[in-house]
């Protein structure tokens, strides 16, 4: 997850927009549909789009693929890496997402989309919200909140 801030104003009156980039976790992600040994995948049961580094040969056509410049080498294992909603770690023992745990403001909401009382579900219905480069058809599972200043320029 990268996240970038600009200010916005003149000092005094200065604000901060952020903008968090990180891994969509697509319906149809071309990281998927590009690697050649299964590496990329999507989990059926949680969508979320994960690599399994036993299987990465260190290619990068998942990186060059990827429209939101997510992927990246990992330096120790040199294979394909991202977020993987710390799928193996934190959700596997019941917790949260780190960045999402460790957010001092707040601003990162996780859970479950098919579950319509679950926290985000009720927050997507009460507030609007889009998704990152939705004309790409690649089906992206992170909602954004627009900041009332405006996002972060690409």
């Amino acid at each position: 997850t990268i996240i970038r801030s600009e200010p916005q104003g003149e000092f005094p009156d200065v604000k901060y927009r952020f903008f968090r980039k990180s891994c969509q976790h697509c319906d149809h992600a071309p990281c998927v549909d590009v690697c050649p040994t299964g590496a990329s995948f999507r989990d059926a049961a949680s969508g979320i789009v994960d690599v399994n580094p036993d299987l990465c040969v260190g290619c990068q056509y998942c990186i060059a693929a990827c429209p939101y410049r997510v992927r990246f080498i990992h330096p120790v294992t040199k294979t394909a890496d991202k977020c993987d909603f710390c799928r193996k770690t934190n959700l596997q023992a019941g917790k949260l997402p780190a960045c999402v745990e460790a957010c001092p403001t707040k601003a990162l909401t996780f859970g479950n989309l098919d579950d319509p009382n679950s926290e985000i579900s009720q927050l997507l219905r009460q507030k609007p919200t889009y998704r990152y480069k939705l004309a790409l058809g690649t089906k992206p599972k992170l909602y954004r909140v627009p900041f009332k200043y405006g996002e972060v320029s690409q």
